[in-house]
């Protein structure tokens, strides 16, 4: 997603896929500020699902995107076993929208 527990959501399952410390160190800081800002919103349930799902999906940094872009999406999401952001997304999107980092 474009808003901030997207965003972290987002580096979360990029760690997921390349156990880079750095998407785990951000991801989970992410959600601590947001968490903190808005005690109601399931940040670190969002990026730890996240994580998991980057973790089960194939391998991504090594596809062909192009030939990928041709098909629908929801064929292309089970292909490569991407599942879908359940907790990210049961949050209204005007919450997420209003979510900010300090920063």
């Amino acid at each position: 997603g474009t808003d901030a527990l997207g965003e972290a959501c987002v580096v979360s399952f990029s760690y997921g896929q390349t156990r880079n410390l750095g998407f785990a160190f951000i991801g989970w800081g992410a959600a601590r500020e947001i968490q903190r800002e808005v005690r109601t919103v399931p940040a670190r349930r969002a990026v730890w699902q996240a994580w998991r799902n980057g973790k089960a999906a194939r391998w991504l940094p090594g596809l062909d995107y192009e030939a990928l872009f041709e098909q629908p999406l929801e064929a292309a999401r089970e292909r490569l076993n991407i599942r879908p952001a359940t907790v990210y997304q049961a949050v209204p999107a005007e919450v997420r929208a209003g979510l900010k980092l300090r920063g």
